[in-house]
């Protein structure tokens, strides 16, 4: 099979696969219908001959130190089958598809109308869904409806909107990826703007924005991140003030996100500090245990002490009387039980240090501050800044890394292969030379014009 004819696959597969993962159409359990595509990204990324290239990149180097210390640290933590294995074979498959979708080279224009399709479509659901509500005509079909929170001092907790995804943070979460498709090439074109034509990207990203908004859910921090890189670096020449303003609400934002994970915030107090800081929040449960139990045993920081050994000893590291209190303020004392039994950690640092010690978790963090280090061009340099710095704040409170979306916005957002449809010939025929990340040259089939004599 030739170059060209194998990424033309590559190609097919790469949208594909998009496709599916925004329809979220389940298979059994957490396979879903773009996993079967899984098959085509490895046998792409072998054939390109990828890891043979680590010396030459050291964010796929530090990828690759992680899952060889979570690897050790999965002989460790065997037994009772699956163990470990089967969350190291999960990072396994998104460092695949990492590889794949960073070293595909994908038309720009095909990425824009995949990006603005999704966000089409999740404006037009929530649309749907706020005229059911607000007409009384029936419940919405597109969002989480949790009457609970009707009596706490929540109450905008009710109805959330969800999408195809069914739970509002997944789709706070995978929000970031159309934005992804869509920033980079309106970052490109916005220097050619005229007025209309920058109050016309405004107010359709305003539009698209509605939906982000009514997940109300912290992981909008992870969109928000892009649009205000978007923003700053546009309009950095023509309104500098406005680019930092837009910059410091992002990080009030996060901060503010990170605080409600610490305390349930609301309802506010008359006096300072304003917030409610009476109980911890709902989070804290889980990860007060997981911090105990990593401190619990230093010598396990090795290691980890493993999914199985984290489930057992889960119990003895909860707060009975805390857990109580917390879940009364959130009306959901029936939830007691469960939430002193077992609880994912809902922090991607504790997480991975419990599940395959503290080197593992280094070199995890070092691989996303790397690929974030190493920008395809200065217009994405803030995208991939921002979006990284987001994620690594948003892993305070839960587990995105295990997300596929998230190592899909990370690659494009990396990807120096996405050209326009003239140049994918040459893109494909580079990798016949193993040029797989670097700008497009003249196919490496052509040869070079005779000495003169």
């Amino acid at each position: 099979m030739t170059a060209a004819c194998r990424e033309k696959i590559a190609l097919g597969a790469g949208i594909c696969y998009l496709v599916l993962m925004a329809l979220h159409i389940p298979v059994w359990r957490t396979l879903y219908c773009e996993d079967l595509l899984a098959p085509v990204l490895l046998a792409t990324v072998i054939a390109r001959g990828d890891a043979s290239r680590l010396r030459r990149d050291p964010a796929a180097l530090a990828l690759a130190l992680f899952l060889l210390l979570a690897g050790l640290a999965t002989l460790t933590h065997l037994g009772p089958f699956p163990g470990n294995a089967y969350h190291w074979c999960v990072y396994a498959y998104l460092a695949v598809t990492f590889m794949f979708f960073r070293g595909t080279a994908f038309p720009a224009a095909t990425l824009f109308r995949l990006g603005a399709g999704f966000l089409t479509l999740a404006a037009a659901a929530c649309c749907f869904d706020l005229m059911m509500t607000w007409t009384g005509a029936g419940p919405g079909r597109f969002s989480l409806i949790s009457a609970q929170m009707d009596a706490t001092a929540m109450p905008f907790l009710r109805q959330r909107f969800t999408f195809t995804f069914g739970n509002p943070n997944l789709l706070g979460s995978f929000y970031a990826l159309p934005l992804a498709l869509l920033l980079p090439r309106l970052l490109a074109a916005s220097a050619n703007w005229r007025w209309r034509q920058t109050l016309a990207a405004a107010a359709a990203l305003a539009l698209a924005v509605i939906p982000l908004l009514l997940t109300v859910s912290k992981h909008a921090l992870l969109s928000f991140a892009l649009l205000a890189a978007f923003v700053a670096t546009a309009a950095r020449q023509r309104f500098p003030r406005a680019a930092a303003l837009v910059g410091a609400a992002i990080v009030a934002g996060g901060l503010l996100g990170e605080l409600s994970v610490a305390y349930p915030v609301f309802p506010l107090q008359k006096t300072w500090p304003f917030l409610n800081t009476k109980c911890p929040g709902m989070y804290m449960i889980h990860q007060s245990a997981y911090a105990r139990m990593a401190a619990h045993a230093p010598a396990k920081l090795l290691f980890g002490h493993g999914a199985a050994a984290a489930r057992t000893q889960y119990p003895s590291f909860t707060n009975h009387d805390s857990t109580r209190q917390t879940l009364a303020h959130y009306n959901a004392l029936p939830d007691f039980d469960s939430f002193v039994t077992f609880m994912d950690p809902h922090n991607e640092y504790l997480h991975l240090v419990i599940l395959f010690g503290l080197p593992a978790t280094l070199a995890m963090f070092a691989f996303w501050l790397l690929a974030a280090a190493s920008p395809p061009n200065r217009q994405t340099a803030g995208l991939v800044a921002s979006f990284t710095a987001a994620l690594l704040f948003c892993c305070l409170w839960d587990d995105l890394l295990s997300k596929r979306w998230i190592w899909i916005t990370a690659a494009l957002l990396a990807n120096r292969t996405v050209f326009t449809t003239k140049n994918n010939a040459a893109a494909w025929r580079n990798h016949t030379c193993g040029d797989n990340v670097n700008t497009t040259k003249p196919p490496c089939e052509t040869p070079a014009p005779p000495r003169p004599t």
